[in-house]
């Protein structure tokens, strides 16, 4: 497939055209199809591609491993250089989310890979104040369809948290994130409408720890994958607490504490599946003395975390 490109001058005058060429979906740069086929084998990379002001290719180079990888966007960040998104698979069963900073002249700075579930890839990426990241995406469970997918790194590309979204259990994705004044994020993307079977935009407000609902708080996994598997609103609460499992396919064993570690609810309960658009577990907390409180659980997968709230 090939998509042709212009560069035009303030009054829409075209300075240059030229194509440029998706070769299975993956690798893109400016040539010739003769150029194309000498550079492109049958392994898939990321490919970058520098031009002068009219286009004209000056050098290129490709990142990648033994599997099939390919890149989907390039930003410039502050410091100089250049961040790469995109995904890629090392079997062709399990496919990850990949970022590649590089220096002006291409060499490669740090390359990192990021598995939430079984399919993953990453298609846009933003640079924070601070200096961290933010890329959006897409991740396939086999039980719940395509999910938006959100994850933040610090400067070097280690991940901080993750999380995914589910509008349906369908086409669910992000192509694109941008940060908000409130120190928030806003995600675009696609979902499969299922009352008619259509594609829909997906337009997506959460705060700077990927929560969609106010006053929310965050369980992390604990055991190393970063993830986001639990939502806790308000926070502080007066009246009811909305605890909203983000893997709606887990079973879940809860257990609250005050700050002197003494149990307040019983200590297990399980609960159907969540369904998408959030059935939730509401508790009625109007009773509860004032004061710090701690929620803890494990799933039936062996993750876990650990929330603390404030009962007003």
């Amino acid at each position: 497939m090939y998509l042709a490109v212009e560069k035009v001058a303030d009054d829409n005058i075209a300075v240059w055209t030229g194509t440029v060429a998706f070769v299975n979906a993956y690798a893109s740069f400016k040539g010739t199809l003769d150029t194309i086929r000498e550079k492109v084998d049958v392994q898939k990379d990321f490919y970058l591609i520098k031009t002068d002001s009219q286009g004209n290719e000056q050098w290129y180079e490709k990142y990648g491993g033994s599997g099939n990888e390919g890149g989907q966007d390039i930003m410039l960040l502050s410091d100089g250089n250049y961040l790469l998104t995109g995904g890629g698979s090392d079997n062709g069963v399990n496919s990850y989310g990949r970022l590649i900073k590089v220096t002006p002249t291409g060499g490669e700075l740090w390359n990192r890979d990021y598995i939430m579930q079984n399919g993953n890839s990453l298609f846009d990426v933003l640079e924070l104040s601070d200096g961290t990241l933010v890329a959006t995406g897409l991740t396939t469970i086999s039980s719940e369809g395509n999910a938006g997918w959100l994850i933040k790194t610090d400067g070097d590309g280690n991940l901080l948290w993750q999380r995914k979204y589910n509008k349906n259990n369908q086409t669910d994705l992000f192509y694109g994130v941008l940060a908000t004044e409130d120190g928030g994020f806003l995600l675009s993307g696609q979902a499969i409408n299922e009352d008619n079977n259509t594609q829909d935009a997906w337009l997506l407000k959460v705060d700077s720890i990927g929560c969609p609902y106010p006053n929310c708080t965050v369980g992390i996994d604990e055991l190393g994958t970063n993830e986001i598997i639990v939502d806790v609103w308000p926070n502080p609460v007066s009246e009811v607490l909305n605890v909203e499992l983000i893997d709606f396919s887990a079973s879940v064993e809860m257990t609250v504490f005050d700050i002197q570690g003494r149990v307040i609810t019983p200590s297990a309960f399980g609960h159907s599946p969540l369904k998408k658009g959030g059935e939730l577990l509401r508790w009625d907390v109007n009773g509860w003395a004032s004061g710090i409180y701690i929620l803890k659980g494990t799933d039936d997968v062996g993750r876990s975390f650990s929330i603390k709230f404030v009962k007003e």
